[in-house]
C-alpha cells in the first residue's frame, strides 16, 4: 500500500469515527417542572425520563417519582430492594431510570413497589 493510500484509508477511518461519535446523542434532563422537589434527581435517557426522590426510611424507601415535563406524580409511596425485604441506603440511591411501576438504580438492582402502600396516580 503506498503512503497516499494509507493516509486516505486513514482518513476515511477517522471521518467514520467521527460521524458515528457524532451520532450519539446525550440525555439531558429538561428544565425542572413546577412542583419537582429541588433534591429529585432526573433519571433516563434520549427517549425521557423521570425526576425522582427516595428516602431511607426505616427499612424501606419512601419514593416520589415525576413526569419529567409536567411534574405531575407519577408513583408514590413505599419502595422495596426487588427480591429482599429492605430498602437501600441513602448513599446507594442513585438511579438509572423509572419503567412506571420499578425504580432502577445505577447498580443494576430495582426499587419495587409494596403492594398496596405506592399509589400510582392517573396520568
Amino acid at each position: 500500500m503506498t503512503l497516499t493510500a494509507m493516509v486516505r484509508s486513514g482518513l476515511i477511518t477517522l471521518g467514520v469515527a467521527a460521524m458515528t461519535l457524532s451520532c450519539r446523542s446525550v440525555a439531558t434532563p429538561p428544565p425542572r417542572a413546577r412542583g419537582v422537589p429541588i433534591d429529585a434527581v432526573w433519571a433516563g435517557g434520549v427517549d425521557g425520563g423521570a425526576w425522582i426522590l427516595c428516602k431511607a426510611v426505616e427499612s424501606r424507601n419512601y419514593c416520589s417519582v415525576y413526569n419529567d415535563h409536567t411534574g405531575n406524580i407519577w408513583a408514590r409511596g413505599y419502595f422495596l430492594l426487588r427480591g429482599e425485604k429492605r430498602g437501600v441506603s441513602e448513599r446507594e440511591l442513585t438511579y438509572n431510570s423509572f419503567d412506571g411501576e420499578s425504580i432502577h438504580l445505577t447498580d443494576g438492582r430495582s426499587l419495587i413497589p409494596v403492594s398496596g402502600e405506592v399509589d400510582f396516580p392517573k396520568k
